[in-house]
């Protein structure tokens, strides 16, 4: 019918057209997880490049965070310690060891600021609720402490970067509180390498995260079970540590974990409650494993790109 009119010169499909969405920070390109996960193209649709704050908060409990970092500093709206034994909240938030600052870092450091990384929802800002001590442990009534409190003020998403063999009725309650609350919460699985999902990722309310290696593969040390419900990189995963601008590579499920509060972060933040959240995440996974949800990879490895509408 066009080609018939006196003006057209000729007819073909209007195509869409993108810009890209790379961030120009330091070592964004050996970030391998990014590319594995697609999260630059997944920026591309987000539409708040190269904001720094502005997105769905993420609350971090775990050892706290390197407040004077570059890449979180700025980001920080709420701090406190829960590291009584108590469950009672203290003032402070440094890292009391190095891996809080880690996965703050995955899950929302700043993009595009020509220095060192970039978190998946880099516009997050994050409370940080410090719970682990320079041992690497804590205790259920801290843990369970945090988890309501960043309930009550404001966090959309959490992230559980610990774990436990056992459940606690304290932790249970709060988990529960949290997801009436409207909270997406992120555990990771455990780092046993067998099958059994740990705690609190092993609870309903929460989004068990599975870790895979470089080669798309679940990693050797992830924890597995009928409650894994997506995966994401572990595996050597490089991210900020304490100290003026450092960063370095760590591994675990606890690495893997924060990738996907990222993700949910994002989602929150354009509007989304949390079950829908949740469901995105899953159907956006990319399918690993035996077809359809199994035991070592859920639904399969995270895809921001497929996930963000």
């Amino acid at each position: 019918m066009y080609r018939s009119l006196r003006d057209v010169a000729y007819v073909e499909p209007n195509r869409r057209v993108q810009v890209s969405a790379t961030p120009n920070d330091t070592y964004v390109g050996d970030q391998y997880a990014l590319s594995r996960i697609r999260a630059r193209r997944g920026w591309s649709e987000y539409g708040r490049l190269w904001r720094r704050q502005g997105g769905a908060a993420i609350a971090i409990i775990d050892s706290g965070i390197d407040v004077f970092h570059p890449e979180l500093g700025g980001k920080l709206f709420d701090c406190r310690s829960f590291m009584t034994g108590t469950g009672l909240a203290a003032p402070g938030c440094q890292d009391s060891q190095f891996h809080g600052t880690h996965v703050a870092g995955i899950a929302a450091g700043i993009a595009n600021n020509r220095t060192g990384i970039a978190g998946v929802a880099f516009d997050a800002p994050i409370m940080v609720l410090q719970a682990i001590n320079s041992s690497g442990y804590g205790f259920t009534a801290d843990v369970a402490a945090a988890m309501v409190y960043a309930a009550k003020n404001r966090a959309k998403v959490a992230s559980y970067s610990f774990s436990s063999p056992e459940s606690s009725r304290a932790e249970r309650d709060a988990v529960a509180y949290a997801a009436s609350r409207g909270v997406v919460q992120v555990g990771a699985t455990g780092n046993s390498g067998a099958r059994g999902v740990q705690y609190p990722a092993g609870l309903s309310q929460v989004i068990a995260v599975g870790a895979t290696n470089r080669r798309h593969k679940r990693a050797a040390f992830s924890t597995y079970g009928p409650q894994v419900e997506v995966v994401a990189p572990g595996k050597g995963i490089l991210s900020t540590l304490p100290g003026a601008a450092v960063y370095g590579e760590l591994s675990g499920t606890s690495m893997a974990a924060p990738h996907v509060a990222g993700l949910a972060a994002l989602l929150r933040a354009k509007g989304y409650g949390a079950p829908r959240t949740r469901r995105l995440i899953r159907r956006g996974a990319n399918d690993l494993g035996s077809a359809g949800r199994d035991a070592k990879y859920g639904y399969g490895r995270i895809n921001v790109a497929r996930t963000l509408p």
